[in-house]
This record gives structure tokens, sequence and C-alpha cells, in this order.
């Protein structure tokens, strides 16, 4: 209740996830700081014992090595539109060089955080992204790139469907809007 978001019976799966998705919409465009406090007291509370669901160094060499191409998308994951420029700048371009040091290669591709053009990220943003040396950016955008994307602003699939008929149709959707 204290943040807003009412009572959920976490008796079931269900139940837990429905919480999970109304955490994540109602955090992801507060200011960071507050985003930042609220998940570790929401953590420390309900979750002592969690570990972060990030990859780690090694994980992320090991991916590479593979052959699993990384990107970028920032340090912090702030909604850029909701931050500052010299902020924005310092986010896209410190994640990029972090992750350029940490597996000796230059990234070509950007991911927006959540990435809804005009919303989360604005013409600036994807202007930094092209300066600080990406050869391109996704978008959370649905659709498919085609010759004529501009390619800071790609649309792509989006596999977030849990359900399989559900997640075939929104495959459907972006084929559709492909042509």
């Amino acid at each position: 209740r204290e943040y807003g978001l009412g009572l959920h019976d976490l008796k079931d799966v269900g139940g837990r996830a429905h919480l999970v998705d109304r955490l994540l919409q109602s955090l992801k465009y507060r200011p960071a700081d507050e985003r930042e406090r609220i998940a570790c007291e929401l953590a420390a509370r309900y979750a002592p014992d969690l570990t972060s669901p990030m990859l780690t160094t090694a994980q992320l060499r090991q991916l590479h090595a593979q052959g699993i191409e990384i990107g970028g998308h920032t340090t912090t994951h702030p909604i850029l539109a909701a931050t500052d420029e010299r902020t924005a700048y310092a986010e896209i371009a410190g994640n990029k060089e972090a992750l350029e040091g940490l597996l000796g290669e230059r990234l070509r591709i950007f991911a927006y955080p959540n990435g809804k053009p005009g919303q989360d990220f604005l013409p600036i943003h994807a202007q930094m992204v092209q300066r600080v040396g990406y050869a391109a950016a996704v978008t959370t955008s649905p659709g498919v790139a085609t010759g004529s994307s501009d390619p800071f602003r790609l649309p792509r699939y989006t596999p977030w469907e849990r359900d399989p008929l559900r997640f075939a149709v929104r495959l459907l959707l972006n084929r559709r809007r492909m042509v």
C-alpha cells in the first residue's frame, strides 16, 4: 500500500506475476533515486536473499566469446526523456566505454531503455547514440526493420508475451507492419 499499488493476493503465480508487472510499470517512470530506494526497500523486506538478475562479467564475456553480439543500453537504465542532457549522454557514453573495455571490441548496437520513441527517448538521444559511435539503435516500436528504416530508431519484434498464442499473434501483427 505504501507505494500506491494497493493490496495483492500473492498466493499463486498469477497474482505474483501481476504484482511484478504493476511494480515495473509504476517504478520505471519514477526518478532514478526514488526507483532505486523503493527497489532496495522491497528487496530487503521481501527478498533478502535475492541475487542480482544481471549478468556477471564472466557470463557476459562467455556470451561474447560464443559469438553473441553484445550491445549497449546505458549504465543505470534511466528513461532518457526524463533525464537532463548531460546525464543522458554520460549514461550512453559511459556504458559503451565500460562494455568495450570489458569485451575488447567496439559495440555496434544500442537499445533505448524502455524504448518508446517520444516517450522514453527523444531525437536528441538518437543523436547522442550516433555521436558516441553506435551504428544503429533499436526501439520497442513494433514492426520489422527494412532498408528504409532509420538506423537509430529501428522497430523490432518484442517477445514479451507469456502465452504462446498471444506471442504468435504479436509476431503476425509485426510481420504485417513490414508490408
